[in-house]
């Protein structure tokens, strides 16, 4: 096997070039005199638009989340898992996860959340048991579900919405679903 020449980074073909400086040196301080090129000028900062006049999109509504499983669907039963774009989910619907299914039911589901929590949704035991309830069955009956349930905490009962879109994996059966939570007010 026979190493490659590897070239080594060399200065000895660049020209220096000195200013010519004059004999007399002024004490003041002053060195304009001694540059022998000005520095190029920065271009100039693109113009920005006032902070008021910037705008941005705002977050999508979390009934835009079966839109999107909607447009993903294209007339077939559901869509597959593979046509979800995590990352589209995760910025746009915060509290969002793939629940996935075994064909053996007694099997826990596997879970994945898109992206990270708002900080809206508690997760007690009574919310996680709805989830996973509610998404296997909408995955085994292939059809989309949109719930709303209030639970019972220390000092409120916070209502939550819950949408569970069905998922195809490849076996051409349901057996994902995603799930968006949010908070209701």
């Amino acid at each position: 096997m026979s190493r490659a020449s590897r070239q080594t980074a060399s200065l000895a073909g660049v020209d220096l070039r000195r200013a010519n400086v004059n004999a007399t040196r002024d004490k003041d301080g002053d060195i304009t005199s001694r540059i022998v090129s000005p520095m190029p000028e920065a271009p100039p900062a693109p113009a920005r638009p006032p902070a008021a006049a910037v705008v941005t999109e705002p977050p999508p509504r979390a009934e835009e989340i079966v839109v999107y499983w909607e447009r993903l669907r294209r007339g077939r039963p559901f869509p597959p898992l593979a046509d979800i774009d995590r990352g589209v989910v995760a910025n746009g619907w915060p509290d969002s996860l793939i629940v996935l299914f075994e064909s053996d039911h007694s099997a826990m589901p596997r879970i994945s959340r898109l992206g990270a929590t708002d900080g809206a949704i508690e997760y007690t035991p009574m919310v996680t048991d709805w989830i996973l309830t509610r998404a296997r069955q909408a995955a085994s009956r292939a059809t989309r579900l949109d719930e709303v349930q209030s639970f019972p905490m220390e000092d409120e009962s916070p209502r939550y919405r819950l949408f569970l879109l069905p998922l195809g994996v490849g076996n051409g059966a349901s057996d994902g679903v995603l799930c968006h939570l949010c908070r209701v007010f």
